[in-house]
């Protein structure tokens, strides 16, 4: 992104997203992550059309391992799941993670 150069897309509250220049980068730094997916790979956030993908610096490299069943399996038969919960897979992650995390608490 670059200060008054890069075009993003807001929303203007009428359900229309509408493309405005940035006028000022911050960062912003904090110890706890949070990452969400959805089927279209963006959200709007704030009222900013955002991207969903996500790093997870300095193991990102195991995210995409772990991820990489997923992505196999869609190239040969796409992905029907179309419910408010989890994907099957993305759920068992996540017993499997919190069930390891409780072995240490």
């Amino acid at each position: 992104l670059l200060p008054g150069k890069t075009k993003i897309l807001v929303s203007d509250g009428n359900n229309k997203l509408v493309p405005v220049i940035v006028d000022e980068i911050t960062n912003e730094w904090h110890d706890e992550y949070i990452s969400f997916f959805t089927r279209a790979g963006s959200v709007i956030a704030e009222g900013v059309f955002c991207s969903c993908y996500s790093d997870c610096p300095p193991y990102q490299w195991l995210m995409d391992l772990v991820f990489l069943p997923v992505r196999w399996w869609t190239l040969f038969k796409p992905s029907t799941h179309r419910e408010k919960h989890l994907h099957p897979y993305v759920q068992f992650l996540e017993i499997a993670f919190f069930s390891f995390i409780n072995l240490f608490v």
